[in-house]
């Protein structure tokens, strides 16, 4: 493994970026909002990966998807209980594309030998932090949250 993907962060960004023409438009919070679907973000997320994969020489058997634990969030709760508390709400529709979108991009992933890692009451940085400690060679973690102070 030399590669190490931060996947909600890469998920969230390929199903938030642009319009998808065969979206679903729904009302949520007073307004009506589209929601990418997860066909359209596979599309984004798999272009992302294979660039970050390309950049540093890896193949999918290179790499492990991180994704957040059950209850990630729970720890961090416990100490300040407004913890992530302003970030911008999304309609339900797109928690669901962003589940088909995970199992996609798994089954893609997993298949060509790819690694996953899971743990349950963490966050997906803390995974990725303790993988760049812990790794045997250089590992290379790809992100676009902009919130790594762990790492």
């Amino acid at each position: 493994m030399n590669i190490a993907f931060d996947m909600s962060s890469f998920i969230w960004r390929g199903l938030l970026a642009g319009k998808d023409e065969e979206g679903e438009k729904v009302f949520f919070e007073d307004k009506e909002v589209l929601v990418n679907s997860a066909a359209y973000g596979y599309e984004n997320v798999l272009g992302m990966m294979l660039s970050a994969m390309e950049d540093v020489g890896a193949v999918p058997i290179d790499a492990v998807l991180v994704f957040e634990g059950y209850n990630s969030k729970a720890k961090r709760l416990l100490i300040a209980d407004h913890y992530k508390a302003n970030r911008d709400s999304r309609p339900p529709q797109a928690y669901v594309e962003f589940e088909k979108l995970k199992g996609m991009l798994s089954d893609t992933f997993l298949g060509l030998g790819a690694s996953s890692m899971t743990n349950d009451y963490c966050e997906g940085d803390d995974t990725l932090a303790y993988l760049a400690q812990e790794a045997e060679e250089p590992i290379t973690v790809a992100s676009y949250d902009g919130d790594m102070a762990v790492l």
